[in-house]
């Protein structure tokens, strides 16, 4: 919330505005009445509490911010309490049917979702992460030594979850499993995650910007910043305008989570080899837009034996409670 000097309210921000702004070029030094909603929805400290829990419920509103006569602030209202004992029926599909062979030995005889980080396997910190936003139910899709981790999760029990275990015969890629299955809520939003990724994302936050998004499909992305080592030549009309001595490019890069209403896996034919680009983009030809969700929280792609060294330090700072 955002006051004057009357502590008067003169605006709000959510978690999605700060995201949205990252996506059009803004950074976390941007002033706030940049990106701050210069309306939002009040109540008054006169109103009945359920009155303005109904109003929280059918804007599907994150908080009202309660106000006196003057628009001073004296409460604020938020829709954790109407949802924090709620069980989300949204799945999680997890993808873990890959070699890991750049991790040369540690995969040569487990999958990488079950190497240990920390005191406990990468997926199983994965899982635990998502437990903590009430996500019951799962799916893990794998191949590669695909009974270990049958023999590791069971059916969830263990955990206080459902977990469904898909088989790939053979490697669908990154995006096929998703083809492999038969019965989904056909009204709830499909949360797809690779099982090597380690991440404090907010999946709350994920979930109502995709809905707010008003789209088939929201990709996780994470600034990518690369240091050219050489001097780089601006150039104009076959001239050069300025040298720019090894400078730092920022990029986006797919964070390997992503969330698909049901109706995107219609585009997956059964069986077939298909990588996540190439699904997107397949979304993307049918003129079906998918939103791009800015990651500012921890985040590690357990790809290679550096990233798994650093996962290990991070780990009991970052996941161990």
């Amino acid at each position: 919330m955002v006051i004057d000097d009357n502590e008067r309210l003169i605006g709000t921000i959510t978690d999605g505005d700060i995201r949205r702004s990252l996506n059009n070029k803004s950074n976390m030094e941007t002033q706030l009445h940049k990106i701050m909603n210069n309306h939002p929805i009040t109540a008054s400290e006169y109103e009945n509490r359920l009155k303005i829990f109904e109003l929280i419920r059918s804007k599907d509103l994150v908080a009202i911010p309660v106000l006196d006569n003057e628009g001073r602030i004296t409460n604020l209202e938020t829709s954790r309490t109407l949802t924090e004992a709620t069980k989300l029926d949204n799945v999680v599909f997890l993808l873990a049917g890959g070699f890991g062979k750049r991790l040369g030995s540690l995969t040569s005889d487990k999958p990488k979702p079950l190497l240990n980080v920390g005191d406990k396997p990468i997926i199983e910190t994965i899982i635990n992460q998502l437990i903590k936003y009430n996500l019951k139910n799962f799916i893990i899709s794998s191949h590669f030594k695909s009974e270990m981790l049958v023999d590791y999760f069971g059916n969830g029990d263990s955990l206080g979850i459902n977990i469904q275990h898909i088989y790939e015969k053979e490697p669908l890629g990154t995006a096929g499993s998703l083809g492999l299955t038969d019965e989904l809520p056909n009204d709830k939003p499909i949360i797809v995650m690779n099982a090597d990724i380690l991440t404090n994302v907010n999946f709350d936050s994920l979930l109502r910007f995709h809905k707010e998004s008003n789209v088939i499909a929201t990709i996780c992305a994470q600034e990518y910043v690369h240091k050219m080592p050489f001097g780089k030549l601006i150039i104009e009309n076959s001239r050069l305008q300025s040298i720019k001595e090894k400078p730092r490019e920022k990029s986006f890069v797919s964070a390997g989570i992503y969330i698909f209403n049901p109706e995107a896996l219609k585009y997956i034919t059964r069986n077939t080899y298909l990588d996540m680009p190439d699904f997107l983009s397949l979304i993307m030809s049918k003129n079906k837009e998918i939103a791009v969700f800015p990651l500012h929280e921890y985040w590690l792609d357990i790809g290679q034996i550096e990233d798994y060294k650093k996962g290990q330090k991070d780990y009991f700072e970052k996941f161990s409670n």
